[in-house]
């Protein structure tokens, strides 16, 4: 008999991290009291054409500065996409750690859950996303990605639990799952309320994984850049659902959780990384930790 989390809101998105977090609660018989499902609206076609040649300026000057980088793809190619996910499927049996059903429209998970808001805007910081969040009367936010939050929203009487892929404050901002990786030869993942700061929220839990090898080593730039997308957007939301999980098996009540406050000139801040230090970072998701 699934239990109702009182006084918690998902802020659900078309994003891997909410499958994989709305799948981890279910695993434990957990329902989120209010989700609001921000989705967000297509640009006019003005705003398309002009995103399409500001993409085309940034790959030439791309090109221009590492002339091997491969063409960008929007995803992985289906044959590629179904052998990683079954890779990551049998380890996660193993492990008994939730499997988040990727492969599913996150309207067909939403279409589940009874109390759900729909809220429609071209991105999460807009008004209508604040005003729909300020009408939630939950205190308590599951963030799970879609943009980053900007003072408006966080300045609302709520607060907002994120899951960051990496130990803060050591791993602080993007890629942080592939930093971790090069850095700390760990897979790294942090609980805190979020601030304004760049992960410098008061930090509810830490934990590190060992990085699991299940993957070959990616021998050109093609294949290194399936890796990569596929740890960022398919093995990352996993472990932060496991952590997420462990929050929420130790105590339902997150006003009864304890923090500790961080300062935030500590730790290091990264930032989205560049393809040549990639081939680093991914030696040891197939064993190597030599080179």
């Amino acid at each position: 008999m699934s239990k109702i989390l009182g006084n918690i809101c998902v802020l659900a998105t078309e994003h891997n991290v909410c499958r994989a977090y709305l799948g981890q609660l279910d695993d434990l018989g957990l329902v989120p009291e209010q989700i609001l499902y921000f989705q967000r609206t297509k640009p006019d076609g003005v705003r398309i054409r002009a995103r399409s040649i500001a993409r085309h300026v940034r790959n030439r000057l791309r090109s221009a500065v590492s002339p091997s980088r491969p063409q960008p793809i929007q995803k992985l190619p289906a044959a590629v996409r179904k052998r990683f996910l079954g890779l990551l499927k049998d380890y996660c049996v193993k492990q008994s750690f939730s499997i988040p059903d990727f492969e599913c429209e996150m309207d067909d998970i939403i279409v589940r859950y009874d109390s759900v808001r729909h809220v429609e805007s071209n991105q999460i910081n807009s008004e209508t996303v604040i005003r729909a969040l300020a009408d939630c009367p939950q205190e308590f936010v599951v963030f799970c990605g879609g943009g980053i939050l900007r003072r408006e929203i966080l300045s609302l009487p709520k607060r907002f639990i994120h899951i960051h892929p990496g130990v803060v404050p050591d791993v602080k901002g993007a890629d942080g799952i592939l930093w971790s990786s090069l850095v700390r030869r760990k897979i790294g993942m942090s609980a805190f309320f979020m601030n304004e700061g760049i992960d410098t929220g008061d930090i509810l839990k830490t934990q590190e994984y060992d990085i699991p090898r299940l993957f070959e080593f990616p021998t050109n730039a093609a294949s290194r850049w399936q890796l990569s997308n596929f740890i960022v957007n398919f093995v990352d939301p996993v472990f932060r659902a496991k952590l997420l999980s462990e929050l929420f098996e130790n105590n339902s009540d997150p006003g009864k959780w304890t923090t500790t406050i961080q300062n935030p000139l500590d730790g290091k801040v990264y930032y989205f990384m560049h393809d040549a230090v990639k081939q680093h970072s991914l030696r040891p998701w197939h064993g190597d930790s030599t080179r």
